[in-house]
C-alpha cells in the first residue's frame, strides 16, 4: 500500500496506515485473500471516488435547470435509475465465472444431459469432453455457454427448494426413515426426496471429503431434473433414467420414493464421476464452489458397512 505522503511525524504516519489497512483491508491480510486483492481494492477505491465526484458535479449542473420543475426530476430519476439498473445488468452479463454456485450448476447439469453443450466450442478444443471409464462420456457446457443463461434473481430457475448440509431431523422423522435414507444414499451423503412438499434435501456425512457437497448437490439437482420435461432419447443413460423419471412423478403425496432413490442412487455411481470429469473438461472449478452447504454434519458407519448402518448422534 502506498505511503501517505506530507510531512506528518513517522508515529503519525503508521497509525494512519494502520487505521486505513484496517479500513480497505480485511483481517488476516495478505494470507488471508488473493494476491491480487490489495490491486483491486485500490482499483475499486479510485473508481468510488471518480463515481462520486462525477454524480456531485452532476448534480450541480442539474440543480438549476430542474429548480420548479417537478415533472422534469421524476423524468431524470427515472431515466437515470434505468441506465444504472441495465449498466449493472450488462456488466453482470459479461462476467464469465468458472466457480460453481447452485443455479450455475443446475444449467450445466441440465445442460448435460439435454445436449444443449457443444454449442461455442470448436472440434480442435482441448476441453473437449475425454471417455470416462465406465464407458459413459458426458459432454458440459462450459462456463462461456452457462454464464449468460444464469438468472439474476435467485429461485426462479429452481423447481425444488434445495436444503444441502441440512440436519437429520428437517430430513427423516424417525430412525427407521434416516435406515432407509443411508441404504439408499451414498456413502458420502444421504438424500431425502419429497416431491408433493418441493424440496429435495442432502445430509452430508461427518469426515466426508471435501467434493462431497459438489456431488451431493449435482445428485439432488438430477433427482429436481428428472421432475421436469421428459429427457431427450440422447441423453447420458437415457434409457435407464426416462422409466426412473416416469416414476417419480407418480410418487404418492407426502411420501418418499426409497426404491427409485435407491437406483437412480446405483445409476449416479456411474453417471456422477462421468458428469465432474466432464465439469473439469469444459474448464469448470471443481475444488472451489459457492454452493453455500449449511454446516450440519451427520454420522453414521463408513462405506465398508454402507448396508448395515451403525446410527451415531448427528453433529
Amino acid at each position: 500500500m502506498a505511503e501517505l505522503s506530507g510531512p506528518a511525524p513517522p508515529c503519525r504516519k503508521g497509525a494512519l496506515r494502520r487505521v486505513a489497512e484496517r479500513v480497505l483491508l480485511p483481517s488476516g491480510f495478505p494470507h488471508s485473500v488473493s494476491p491480487d486483492y490489495l490491486q483491486y481494492q485500490c482499483w475499486d477505491s479510485a473508481q468510488e471516488t471518480v463515481v462520486n465526484a462525477l454524480g456531485l458535479l452532476l448534480a450541480l449542473l442539474l440543480l438549476p435547470v430542474l429548480e420548479g420543475r417537478p415533472w422534469l426530476t421524476w423524468l431524470l430519476v427515472l431515466l437515470l435509475t434505468g441506465a444504472h439498473l441495465g449498466a449493472n445488468m450488462a456488466a453482470v452479463r459479461s462476467l464469465c465465472i468458472p466457480t460453481l454456485n447452485r443455479p450455475r450448476l443446475r444449467l450445466a447439469l441440465s445442460g448435460a444431459l439435454r445436449g444443449l453443450s457443444g454449442a461455442l466450442r470448436g472440434p480442435t478444443d482441448p476441453k473437449t469432453p475425454t471417455p470416462n471409464k465406465g464407458g459413459v462420456t458426458v459432454a458440459v457446457p462450459t462456463p462461456r455457454e452457462v454464464n449468460p443463461k444464469e438468472p439474476l434473481l435467485p429461485g426462479f430457475s429452481s423447481r425444488l427448494r434445495l436444503r444441502l448440509g441440512a440436519p437429520k431431523q428437517s430430513l427423516v422423522g424417525s430412525e427407521a426413515e434416516f435406515r432407509k435414507a443411508v441404504e439408499c444414499g451414498s456413502p458420502d451423503y444421504i438424500i431425502v426426496l419429497r416431491p408433493s412438499q418441493g424440496w429435495v434435501g442432502v445430509g452430508l456425512r461427518d469426515g466426508a471429503p471435501p467434493d462431497a457437497p459438489l456431488r451431493g448437490c449435482a445428485h439432488a439437482l438430477l433427482l429436481e431434473e428428472l421432475l421436469g420435461a421428459d429427457l431427450p432419447p440422447m441423453a447420458p443413460m437415457g434409457a435407464a433414467l426416462r422409466p426412473l423419471q416416469q416414476r417419480l412423478r407418480r410418487c404418492p403425496p407426502g411420501s418418499v420414493p426409497w426404491a427409485t432413490l435407491a437406483e437412480i442412487s446405483r445409476l449416479w455411481d456411474t453417471l456422477g464421476p462421468a458428469f465432474l470429469r466432464g465439469l473439469e473438461d469444459a474448464g469448470w472449478s471443481t475444488r472451489r464452489h459457492q454452493l453455500a452447504a449449511d454446516e450440519w454434519r451427520l454420522q453414521w458407519a463408513g462405506p465398508e458397512s454402507h448396508a448395515h448402518p451403525s446410527l451415531t448422534t448427528p453433529t
